[in-house]
């Protein structure tokens, strides 16, 4: 209200004292409610459950953030188990963590200013670890199948969620990747089609999932980039043989088995494909024969420096390594062709069966741990 010059000195801080005593009052109040808030928060929070003396999380650092202790990791994954719910709770939680605002501009500061000598930020690693504990417990994290589907059909986290439903290993879980694999989204229909072969032995040999996936795999196979084809390729070589003609059709028109530099590497999963159709893929000899004599030509000493083979400058061990693998495949094919290019040397490949609980998670090649804090 504007002052005249009948008003008396002093009649506005008369009237305007109740308003300011109003709002100090509210924000007394206010500040009041925010400290009750908060204390509600902290104090009114029930303590995590305990299993021996430790938490869920207390166990997934027990077992799965110190190496590979096999030791600890069973004890917690019997501890997680042990756990049930709670554990599952917490364990998603971890899993879909995200970074705050104010965490995302600690890390841009970090990248920008590496001079600093900034902490490594925990979520990562926390991220990390609850993924390794979720592959571990496998089908006893078939609770968590549905919030994974969901995470990998909005294609959040959808990469690791596509690794723990192969690791939980239910037919739910694998019609959860199946349905990935017809996903619109690029990324989902690569992370599905990356860990389908890291589902257990019985399920990826079951009529069902062959017939749902077949057609699925044959389209990767024909029109997918080298990798997409390969890890196709792969999967073909684990699930029943439904249609071998036009599997090795597909191989013989997908180029050669080598792929060219910068990034040279023997395409393994076609390999494991012809190896383990055999007599079957009789027709793909000359794809196998042609890989061996390019590495052959490269282990040879007596190579002019004016022609230099493709793969000059490989590791003659690894050269080796790809020529045992190559050989074995076309002894499998076809053993008559395979004798001009005998004696084969051991093949050194994972097994194919189920690896003990304890080694799970590394079966599957999850990514390396990041650095403890």
């Amino acid at each position: 209200m504007l002052e005249t010059l009948d008003r008396p000195a002093g009649a506005k801080a008369i009237q305007t004292r109740p308003e300011r005593t109003l709002g100090k009052i509210a924000m007394i109040v206010a500040f009041a409610a925010a400290v009750l808030a908060a204390i509600a928060l902290f104090v009114g929070k029930p303590a995590p459950q305990r299993h021996l003396g430790r938490t869920t999380l207390e166990w997934v650092q027990h077992g799965f953030g110190g190496g590979t202790d096999y030791g600890k990791r069973l004890e917690a994954i019997d501890a997680l188990k042990a756990l049930g719910p709670v554990a599952h709770a917490e364990l998603m939680e971890e899993f879909t963590f995200t970074y705050s605002k104010r965490r995302k501009l600690f890390n841009d500061l970090k990248k920008r200013h590496p001079a600093l000598g900034l902490p490594d930020p925990p979520e990562r690693e926390r991220q990390s670890l609850a993924l390794f504990a979720i592959c571990a417990l496998k089908q006893d994290a078939a609770p968590l199948t549905q919030e994974l589907g969901v995470l990998v059909s909005f294609n959040q986290f959808s990469h690791n969620a596509c690794f723990a439903l192969a690791s939980v290993g239910t037919p739910e879980a694998a019609e959860l990747l199946i349905g990935g694999m017809k996903s619109k989204d690029p990324t989902v229909r690569r992370g599905a089609l990356m860990v389908l072969p890291n589902l257990p032995n019985d399920l990826l040999q079951s009529s069902q999932l062959s017939r749902t996936a077949t057609p699925l795999l044959l389209d990767a196979l024909r029109n997918g980039d080298p990798s997409a084809r390969d890890m196709a390729a792969y999967s073909f070589s684990r699930i029943a043989k439904l249609v071998p003609d036009e599997v090795v059709e597909a191989l013989t028109q997908s180029g050669p088995l080598i792929a060219g530099a910068p990034n040279t590497d023997l395409r393994m999963g076609a390999v494991r494909c012809l190896t383990a159709y055999g007599k079957q893929a009789k027709q793909a000899a000359p794809l196998l024969i042609s890989a061996i004599e390019e590495i052959d030509e490269a282990l040879a000493t007596d190579i002019a420096p004016q022609n230099p083979p493709r793969l000059k400058g490989l590791f003659p061990p690894q050269l080796k390594g790809w020529r045992s693998a190559l050989l074995e495949a076309l002894q499998s094919v076809d053993p008559k062709a395979a004798e001009a290019y005998a004696p084969a040397r051991p093949l050194s490949m994972p097994d194919e069966t189920d690896a003990p609980v304890g080694q799970g998670i590394l079966r599957i090649g999850l990514p390396d741990l990041p650095g403890r804090r």
